[in-house]
């Protein structure tokens, strides 16, 4: 479920006891005829769909200068990092393990989480960047264990690149395409989403494909101005659109059994939907949030 904001207020029924922000990112109300249980899931509620976007714009090779490539255990990101050198780039291969930091020429061993290893990794190369590729999500990165540590890298790339002077290079995440979707690949296209709206220089994008094939990458990093995130394999390339859920009123808008996690949830409005959830049959809330439960302004009763 997203929460989303358009500029309107609409008092949401039930419990809710304040004004709040509300939407339809479609931009269209619901039907006049709809059921008072459509109306207010359309209003507020929305699920992931990913939809069919447009081809490539025919540019079919990635642009020249120096590349950073993070490799993988599989060998994807060394083969990939071959091609470009084959065609005379300069590339940087970079590995990663705990901490160390070793440099030679062309190669680097690092640890993902330090900025500092980052800033050296790419010192004074920049204004030359063609872009720089992380390759580990095509390899044998366990999901459970790898998403918060590819995460947490992710954000220390992005800080020793993307608020520097010099304008920042494209940046690349490639994963593998799963059947019931990428837990790292998520978490990576929203913190990649919050670094746009503050940086909007930034172009970075996160790029399951399926089958894992270098000729879909190579097409990608040709595009470095595409969508945060994207799904792609040898006929489509989809991108996640947000719709409006349709609640049939003779069922359970919500599942009993579930767990439903509120992020900013220790806010008004995250308290208020946690409330909401809990009034309409949720019995496992986790709400995520930077604030403090001993922050005053928490209503310690409502948590």
């Amino acid at each position: 479920f997203f929460f989303s904001s358009r500029r309107r207020h609409t008092r949401l029924q039930g419990d809710w006891s304040s004004d709040v922000c509300s939407s339809d990112l479609s931009g269209r109300e619901p039907p006049k005829s709809a059921t008072s249980a459509e109306r207010e899931a359309q209003a507020w509620l929305h699920r992931r769909k990913w939809t069919r976007t447009a081809p490539r714009d025919g540019v079919s090779s990635p642009g020249r200068g120096r590349w950073w490539v993070v490799v993988d255990d599989r060998g994807f990101g060394d083969a990939l990092a071959d091609r470009l050198a084959a065609r005379g780039d300069e590339v940087v291969r970079i590995g990663c393990r705990p901490g160390e930091f070793l440099r030679r020429k062309d190669r680097i061993l690092l640890d993902p989480s330090r900025v500092e290893h980052w800033k050296q990794a790419v010192e004074g190369d920049l204004q030359e960047a063609a872009g720089l590729v992380d390759c580990r999500l095509l390899g044998s990165v366990a999901e459970s264990e790898g998403a918060e540590a590819l995460l947490w890298s992710a954000v220390a790339m992005l800080q020793s690149v993307a608020f520097g002077p010099a304008s920042p290079p494209p940046l690349w995440w490639f994963a593998q395409r799963r059947p019931v979707g990428s837990i790292a690949a998520g978490a990576l296209a929203a913190a990649l989403r919050t670094a746009r709206l503050e940086n909007p220089r930034l172009q970075a994008r996160v790029v399951q494909v399926a089958p894992v094939d270098l000729a879909l990458v190579w097409s990608e990093l040709a595009q470095p101005a595409g969508p945060v995130e994207m799904r792609v394999d040898q006929e489509e390339r989809c991108i996640p659109v947000l719709e409006p859920m349709v609640h049939d009123e003779g069922g359970a808008l919500l599942r009993s059994d579930g767990v439903y996690l509120i992020t900013g949830g220790l806010g008004g409005l995250g308290l208020q939907a946690a409330q909401a959830l809990a009034d309409r049959g949720a019995k496992r809330l986790i709400l995520a949030s930077r604030r403090s439960l001993q922050d005053p302004e928490i209503g310690r009763a409502h948590v």
